[in-house]
């Protein structure tokens, strides 16, 4: 065989060989108002490859006396041991009514105060905003606050031109782009749980239920690329004359199992005392419903969840990074 024709085959088998695709990342969301890894969460990340966490610096909303849009719950840093190891993101939850009837003026006067935000949050880490190559927006827009929110987008991003915008993507946005509008960002992070209804009683699991999510797993492509958020939460649903009234994050399951207080009915626990739960005065003819997200559940869906179109560097998160959930198993199945 010729040199010519031993190089003319090599050059085919490559050319016909599928292009391998990127390695996705792993990362967590960390949603707590005070930064501090515990020695077991540290040893979590490091032994389960994680990289990226996503960090809430701040919430965003109107201050119900005033109405006014302010940043609050802004994050506290106790402890930046092992910060350097990490890739972190700066995360600013934004409510939607932020921006109803919201002018230039204010989205501009918005992108403001979030720059400002991020110098003074992420001081505490050593960093000032041009530091950042990334931040995420996480807000749910809807028709009528679209135009203001990607205002506020396009202002942010001139505030920081290095940083890569990254946008949190609803189920019902990715599946209706043409009708919601796609941000003007570089990237977007499809947040695939909250899925089900939370306010109606009855249903069965509204943080992840596989017939609600089916459905967005067969629409095209989104046109931004995308990252990938998964649950690992779980929580109480509390009803009070059968409308939700209050959550209870990671509840204690002892006390729920206390038959005096919480009688099974169905999917509903049904309160036949008064007690004392989660922080919460819970009142007799109150009802609650647990709602549990288990590695077991992802794992029994993983066909599913292959399904999303997401870019091939597409970073894998968890919501959110805490000891309980961690401790419930190996929730890596993608």
């Amino acid at each position: 065989m010729t040199s010519r024709l031993v190089l003319f085959l090599t050059l085919l088998h490559f050319a016909c060989s599928p292009t391998p695709p990127a390695t996705r990342q792993r990362g967590v969301y960390y949603w707590k108002t005070n930064w501090e890894i515990t020695p077991f969460l540290r040893d979590y990340l490091q032994e389960s490859g994680v990289k990226r966490v996503f960090v809430k610096f701040a919430d965003v909303a109107r201050n119900p006396a005033t109405g006014e849009i302010e940043p609050y719950a802004l994050l506290r840093a106790r402890d930046t041991l092992g910060v350097a190891a990490m890739e972190m993101v700066p995360c600013f939850f934004i409510t939607n009514n932020v921006f109803a009837n919201t002018d230039e003026g204010a989205t501009a006067w918005l992108a403001e105060r979030l720059l400002e935000t991020l110098e003074s949050v992420g001081g505490q880490f050593g960093k000032q905003p041009a530091d950042w190559p990334e931040i995420q927006v996480d807000c749910d827009w809807t028709g009528s606050t679209r135009k203001a929110y990607f205002t506020f987008l396009k202002q942010l991003k001139r505030q920081l031109p290095r940083a890569k915008l990254n946008i949190t993507i609803r189920l019902h946005q990715y599946h209706n782009p043409n009708q919601t509008g796609v941000p003007p960002a570089e990237r977007g992070t499809l947040m695939c749980y909250n899925s089900g209804d939370i306010d109606a009683i009855t249903t069965k699991n509204s943080i992840f239920d596989p017939q609600d999510i089916a459905p967005y797993a067969q629409v095209p492509a989104y046109p931004l690329p995308l990252d990938l958020a998964l649950p690992m939460f779980s929580w109480a649903l509390i009803y009070r004359e059968d409308a939700l009234w209050r959550i209870v994050p990671e509840p204690n399951r002892g006390l729920l199992a206390d038959t005096t207080a919480f009688v099974p009915d169905a999917a509903l626990l049904n309160v036949v005392r008064p007690v004392f739960f989660g922080g919460h005065y819970l009142a007799p003819n109150d009802r609650v419903r647990v709602e549990t997200m288990t590695p077991e559940l992802l794992q029994q869906n993983r066909v599913l969840l292959e399904s999303f179109h997401l870019a091939p560097d597409a970073t894998i998160l968890l919501y959110h990074l805490d000891s309980v959930a961690v401790a419930r198993g190996d929730w890596w199945v993608l």
